[in-house]
């Protein structure tokens, strides 16, 4: 058994034995391959692709979610992008029986590398879970779609951002279980809340919390350095780990990093029903923001567009809303949660009734015209 968290959380890593190799040709007949380590439970990781050049050239490239999921956990250096064979496979093969242990994170080149979409469609970044009380429920259960990306083994640790402080839970069979009463305590939930949880890194979430009627909760956490609980990996700094996560490549409206950032205080989640198709109330405090500001209309954004709804007497509503309902394909039990940017738009998530966000593909339909059709619908 692993002595510290340190050493815990980087016994979820998988041992990588073996690569190979599969080729592909793309709409344009170019040829390239697409790179997996396979680990020793007989998984396959993507891990780069080739891409043709020219008549003879290949480039290698990393793929950005082997960056994000793993830098933690093995040595990845600072390159991810080769135009030489030997080079790229010697980086390879580096990984090969590597021992995983964590490390901080380097994150600086990956935003040199080139949005790789066709791997980031249906990966989602957030997830909704209901907060059980009772005694015999004190868990956390990770939605099955989400579990499909994250590699969390039985018995693995998991970090926990909360504001200022950290904590460590035990998940077992996707479910977070240990140590979860120790968060229950400190954040003094009551029934019908609701977490929302942000994918920071490998088996690492940012959490926000809502009470029963849907309004974001603040905690006054100290302004000491971040509580560590028992176990914590020796001089770990949370914040600098949030800090080296400079962006998301997943589909969704927002990161766990830009969501933090946006003033908590107009922060919302809804449960939908029969009478949202409709309408959609908003909070009290975005309520009054609209009077404040003279609102009339909100420009509402989720992933790469964006929809221009009537306000009034509390509510978006109109053929506004009914057209985001009707793009979103909006069904009973789903749930929004929605904040507020710097330059006062709307921005919101979608959640099936399982919790997990849904992920859009408008944006591959948009080829010239700018302002999409249901852009400017009133």
């Amino acid at each position: 058994m692993p002595t510290n968290c340190s050493n815990w959380l980087a016994a979820t890593c998988p041992t990588f034995v073996s690569y190979r190799s599969v080729s592909k040709r793309n709409t344009q007949q170019r040829r390239g391959s697409d790179y997996y380590l396979q680990t020793n439970d007989g998984k396959l990781v993507l891990v780069a692709s080739s891409i043709q050049r020219s008549n003879k050239n290949l480039r290698y490239i990393v793929n950005r979610n082997f960056i994000i999921c793993y830098s933690s956990m093995f040595s990845l250096g600072t390159i991810f992008a080769w135009d030489v064979c030997g080079q790229f496979k010697s980086w390879l093969e580096s990984l090969i029986k590597c021992t995983p242990r964590y490390i901080q994170p380097h994150m600086r080149a990956i935003n040199q590398l080139a949005p790789q979409a066709q791997h980031l469609v249906h990966h989602p970044c957030w997830f909704l879970a209901p907060i059980k009380l009772q005694s015999n429920e004190m868990r956390v259960q990770i939605p099955s779609l989400f579990q499909r990306h994250i590699f969390a083994p039985n018995q693995a640790v998991v970090l926990i951002k909360s504001g200022r402080r950290s904590y460590y839970t035990k998940i077992e069979d996707f479910v977070i279980t240990l140590g979860w009463e120790t968060i229950v305590i400190d954040h003094t939930f009551g029934q019908n809340y609701t977490a929302l949880f942000g994918s920071i890194g490998h088996l690492m979430f940012d959490m926000f919390i809502f009470d029963h009627e849907g309004n974001s909760v603040q905690y006054n956490w100290s302004t000491t350095a971040p509580v560590e609980h028992p176990n914590a990996p020796p001089n770990w700094d949370s914040n600098q780990v949030l800090a080296n996560v400079t962006g998301s490549t997943l589909i969704t409206a927002c990161t766990p990093k830009q969501f933090r950032q946006f003033n908590a205080e107009y922060r919302f989640c809804k449960k939908l029903n029969i009478a949202n198709w409709s309408a959609m109330e908003l909070c009290p405090s975005l309520q009054e923001l609209a009077y404040t500001e003279g609102m009339n209309q909100f420009v509402v954004k989720t992933q790469q567009e964006a929809w221009y709804i009537w306000y009034a007497s509390g509510r978006l509503e109109g053929l506004g809303w009914e057209s985001f309902a009707a793009a979103h394909a909006l069904k009973e039990h789903d749930a929004i949660v929605v904040t507020v940017a710097n330059d006062l738009s709307l921005v919101a998530m979608v959640f099936d009734q399982d919790g997990c966000e849904r992920t859009f593909h408008w944006y591959t339909d948009i080829e010239t015209d700018a302002m999409s059709p249901h852009r400017g619908v009133h």
